[in-house]
């Protein structure tokens, strides 16, 4: 994957992957570099939000992960509400 990384750097899918094989082969300081690659070509990446903050956790480094587990939480939130409530009607909040 690293050699696929280095031939497509753009490729975001490619950078995921090789994190997320980073993460479970507990190269965590590769994997945590991989996401800060793709959160700077795309910072709104829920994803990679939420996997940076896993990385983090692992690391035992919570307060670091927390704004990044609030990102991933607020945009999966905005994204179900979206598939949910099309733009022609407003979505309805319940309390």
């Amino acid at each position: 994957l690293k050699d696929l990384v280095a031939a497509a750097p753009r490729n975001l899918d490619l950078r995921m992957l090789l994190a997320r094989s980073y993460y479970y082969t507990a190269q965590l300081s590769l994997a945590e570099a991989e996401l800060h690659q793709v959160l700077r070509a795309e910072p709104a990446h829920p994803s990679a939000h939420l996997a940076l903050a896993r990385v983090l956790e692992r690391q035992h480094r919570c307060s670091e992960a927390a704004p990044h587990m609030r990102v991933a939480d607020t945009m999966t939130a905005r994204d179900l509400l979206a598939l949910r409530h099309p733009r022609n009607s407003s979505p309805r909040l319940v309390g």
